[in-house]
């Protein structure tokens, strides 16, 4: 048995974790008529029902995020789906697409991760402790690829990042007008409206798919309490 994850949010189609991206962009992608701001949500939330079909019923899990969502959020509801999911599945094989266009300053995306939020993910499927093939994603902001790429290489082996990034990388940047940031970023936190709507989303969207899901894997379907959710 496989479990399949992927980190990304610039595919409305077939990520696991879906990002709501700019009207026009969607329209252009996927041809998508031109429709109201709530009818594009509702469309994405529709993902969170497709939770697979007669044998299959229950074993695709769907988790989307609103505009906003930053590491805080994502770790929560990350948390609160994933870990448990994969280990009541217990795969023989964990298959998993580590994207980068989570990223706040990714220009397709509309969410605010860091490499942190990202690197939150990655720590947790070397935890599980199983068979592991780890594929590249997506990333529109090269600077954040290799970055990302990095970190979960080294977290596959068990090892540290350091907090610094080599010359030469910093050169190879200088030479590619690419930004030499290092491996974790500073904090990058969302406030205000934008905070509390991605909070109020992302506790939505956690407490029905774990409903849709949980059951069918023996799992109870009531989360935890995600943090405060201040600004």
């Amino acid at each position: 048995m496989t479990a399949r994850v992927l980190l990304g949010g610039a595919h409305v189609e077939d990520d696991d974790i879906v990002a709501l991206r700019p009207l026009e962009e969607l329209r252009a992608a996927h041809g998508l008529e031109r429709r109201g701001v709530l009818e594009v949500v509702a469309d994405d939330l529709l993902h969170l029902e497709e939770t697979g079909a007669g044998k299959g019923q229950g074993f695709s899990a769907n988790v989307p995020f609103a505009p906003g969502t930053d590491d805080e959020i994502f770790t929560w509801a990350f948390d609160e789906v994933v870990p448990p999911l994969i280990g009541a599945f217990a795969p023989d094989i964990l298959v998993t697409q580590l994207g980068a266009d989570t990223h706040h300053t990714d220009p397709l995306a509309n969410l605010s991760l860091t490499t942190r939020g990202f690197a939150h993910a990655v720590r947790a499927f070397r935890a599980l402790g199983r068979p592991w093939i780890a594929l590249g994603g997506g990333g529109y902001d090269v600077a954040n690829v290799p970055r990302a790429w990095t970190l979960a290489w080294a977290f596959m082996n068990d090892a540290e990042p350091p907090a610094g990034v080599p010359e030469a990388y910093r050169a190879a940047c200088r030479a590619l007008d690419l930004r030499a940031d290092p491996l974790l970023d500073e904090p990058h936190r969302t406030t205000g409206r934008a905070k509390e709507t991605a909070w109020a989303f992302a506790r939505d969207q956690v407490a029905r798919g774990r409903q849709l899901i949980f059951p069918h894997h023996g799992l109870a379907a009531g989360a935890g309490g995600p943090p405060e959710a201040g600004g």
